[in-house]
């Protein structure tokens, strides 16, 4: 059965379960609100772990004014950057339009957080939920707002945390106290981001190197000589042999060099790192290429890529803040698996060794990338000046704090504040579907 058919199944299912239950009050009973298909659990448990972290008062006082100075200029600067996309958009051809399903962060529904990634995309979401609502709540105890609550969040699977101030509270307390509660949170997701991206890219990524020089295959095409001879992707061809002698392939120009050479029919054995030798008969490489003028070239019905060209790839993820081109590739990981390329997976996995077992190694090597890039999305979407995220209240209580100062009535005062802090909102909204809809308004408008 068609694994999205049985994730669907099953969410009809938990969906009536819990219409069921609701309708007969048990959830209400244990303290469980239902959000649509989304359980928030309210309880207690965590708050004397909150309570106790809180406790070092001096150092999160310090660490929140960073984070208030750092949430304040990352929020500008995200605006010229949402710009500048929005403008990108219109240069797209509507193919490829990005679907707007990629701006639903929930693993099993966001195509780049299904598949393989959804238990790695899982494990981030949680860690990084845990920790921006364990961080809104340590900085309300240290401004001496109560907590009413401390839950959890679930659809289907737990999907991340929540910490609930008193609201009245919160509001009777400083400017400055607000903004610590609403700034600490993207900045802790950003500093956690930070630090795993050090440990997958300084540690990890420096116990893996390429198996040998030569070529590595990527992709077999059916029913061609590799694929009928039991070469699989993930192998690397380092020779071939015929009656001329041995070949040695150090890239693919080696190769399509030595192919060039040869005619449909021609018998030659291909090595392979580890030993492995394939007997195999060339084929035309216009059974699959379709194009008549490809007719007499020999083929062995592969998909290639140098091995220099892969250690150059795991070189630049050795050293992400290198450059900011080179930054941007390293956060583009995840799209890359839409594609099957992604560095992260086979059958580009198999082309390195690595210093503790693969089977070990790779699943470790992927949660830490994705600790940190769910972290770093969590982390930079909340700084969007935008309500209700917390960067939108952080300008909003600035708004206030600067408007308090000039004289005028408390009304008039929160009108303005309210207006503004709406308008920025729409813009950034604005902006943002922008780039969904924008390879489509070219057309209409171009």
């Amino acid at each position: 059965m068609n694994n999205l058919l049985v994730i669907a199944i099953a969410f009809l299912l938990y969906s009536v379960i819990l219409y069921i239950l609701s309708r007969k009050k048990l959830l209400e009973k244990y303290n469980i609100i239902l959000w649509g298909p989304i359980l928030m659990i309210h309880s207690h448990k965590g708050e004397d772990i909150i309570n106790r972290v809180a406790e070092h008062k001096r150092f999160w006082i310090i660490v929140s004014s960073i984070a208030i100075a750092v949430c304040f200029v990352l929020s500008i600067l995200l605006i010229p950057l949402l710009i500048w996309n929005a403008m990108l958009s219109f240069q797209l051809p509507i193919e490829a339009a990005p679907s707007p399903i990629l701006a639903i962060g929930l693993p099993g529904v966001n195509p780049i957080m299904s598949g393989a990634n959804f238990w790695y995309a899982i494990v981030g979401l949680v860690i990084a939920v845990i920790v921006h609502e364990a961080a809104h709540g340590v900085m309300a105890r240290i401004a001496e707002v109560k907590l009413k609550s401390v839950g959890l969040i679930l659809l289907m699977l737990p999907i991340g945390a929540f910490v609930e101030p008193d609201e009245e509270e919160l509001k009777a307390t400083s400017y400055l106290k607000r903004v610590r509660v609403f700034a600490i949170s993207p900045f802790m997701n950003i500093m956690l981001a930070i630090i795993f991206s050090l440990v997958f890219s300084l540690v990890m990524m420096n116990m893996v190197h390429i198996k040998c020089e030569g070529v590595g295959v990527v992709y077999v095409v059916p029913n061609m000589p590799a694929q009928q001879v039991g070469i699989r992707p993930g192998m690397i061809i380092t020779e071939i042999q015929d009656l001329n002698g041995t070949h040695v392939i150090k890239n693919s120009t080696d190769l399509q060099k030595y192919l060039l050479k040869k005619n449909v029919g021609d018998q030659v054995a291909v090595r392979t790192y580890g030993g492995q030798i394939f007997y195999v008969t060339l084929a035309s490489k216009a059974i699959y290429t379709k194009n008549s003028s490809d007719y007499n070239k020999a083929s062995l019905g592969i998909v290639m890529i140098d091995t220099k060209d892969i250690a150059r790839t795991y070189d630049a993820l050795k050293f992400p803040f290198s450059s900011f081109r080179r930054f941007i590739d390293y956060t583009m990981l995840p799209f890359l698996e839409l594609r099957g390329n992604s560095p992260l997976n086979k059958p580009y996995t198999d082309f390195l060794d690595t210093l503790i077992s693969s089977e070990f190694f790779w699943p470790l090597a992927t949660t830490f990338y994705w600790i940190f890039w769910i972290n770093l999305m969590l982390g930079v979407t909340n700084l969007l000046p935008a309500l209700p995220l917390d960067g939108g209240y952080v300008v909003h209580e600035g708004l206030s704090w600067t408007l308090h100062k000039i004289n005028i009535s408390e009304i008039s005062r929160e009108k303005l504040v309210n207006a503004m802090s709406y308008t920025l909102t729409l813009f950034v909204v604005f902006l943002f579907v922008i780039q969904f809809i924008g390879p489509y308004l070219r057309v209409i408008f171009g």
